[in-house]
């Protein structure tokens, strides 16, 4: 097989997986949808006691008995997915994996039933537009020997960038008939793996129209230096208007508007009185 054979089938693969989790999520939408509009009750009794059950033997494990922790940390955490578990006397490690965005190799030592090191390792496949902030949090994380809180925290980013996504695909997807966006041809609003690529690491969303452009820039970071800092990623959103030579800062006024009627509402209200 030749290399551009193989880069072709690598390629109709991904394509493939990125099908089958688009349908997959999908299907869990409608099945909730269904639930909404049958009013069935979804209470399980079997799963509240499981879940009690493992609750309470978490509160009483030592600190070195992962195997029920990790059994927790999973169900709490639908988007990380964590495999190659090996413990060894003292010494815990495994992956965790967010598809599509972050992979890490983790380390644990302890000693007396203490955490003494924490090491976060990325993977070469980690490659996300907030790096740097994932290179900071990784550093905070093994300073403190805290896995909770890197925990926390990257599945705080993660579903902060989900929701980044669906927006910047939803927008693209309901706009691009009309204006510009991110000179992304329409072309692609078929290629869902093509439109997922280009807006994967997206902070940076550009929608033009006869010589006007509206750029949203949509930031995830965290306070390093908050003493209190818990692991919460935080949106920052800057907005700007420009009109051939002049550019107008509309910070403030799209903050409020997204406070009223959310990101994709105050886009939508700027877009008409700017743009058309």
């Amino acid at each position: 097989m030749s290399t551009e054979e193989y880069a072709n089938l690598r390629q109709q693969i991904l394509s493939l997986e990125f099908e089958r989790d688009e349908l997959v999520q999908k299907i869990d939408e409608l099945k909730k949808r269904k639930v909404e509009l049958s009013g069935e009750n979804q209470f399980n009794l079997q799963e509240y006691l499981q879940t009690c059950q493992l609750l309470q033997d978490h509160s009483n494990l030592p600190s070195v008995d992962m195997e029920k922790r990790l059994q927790l940390i999973k169900m709490f955490y639908p988007h990380m997915v964590i495999s190659d578990v090996q413990q060894e006397a003292g010494i815990l490690s495994f992956t965790l994996k967010f598809k599509y965005y972050l992979e890490f190799k983790v380390v644990v030592e302890f000693s007396q039933e203490r955490v003494v090191n924490l090491d976060i390792a990325k993977s070469k496949h980690t490659i996300v537009s907030e790096m740097a902030e994932i290179n900071k949090l990784i550093r905070l994380s093994c300073a403190k020997k805290d896995l909770s809180l890197f925990i926390y925290a990257t599945n705080s980013y993660i579903n902060l960038a989900k929701r980044r996504l669906k927006l910047w695909t939803q927008l693209f997807d309901s706009l691009v008939a009309e204006y510009n966006v991110n000179d992304i041809s329409p072309a692609l609003q078929n290629d869902r793996l093509a439109v997922f690529a280009r807006f994967k690491n997206c902070q940076i969303v550009t929608i033009s129209k006869g010589g006007k452009q509206f750029t949203v820039h949509w930031k995830l970071a965290f306070d390093s230096d908050d003493a209190e800092f818990v692991g919460e990623f935080q949106s920052k959103l800057e907005c700007m208007f420009t009109d051939g030579e002049t550019s107008v800062d509309l910070d403030d006024t799209f903050n409020v508007l997204v406070k009223v009627d959310g990101i994709a509402g105050a886009i939508s209200h700027l877009l008409k009185n700017l743009l058309d």
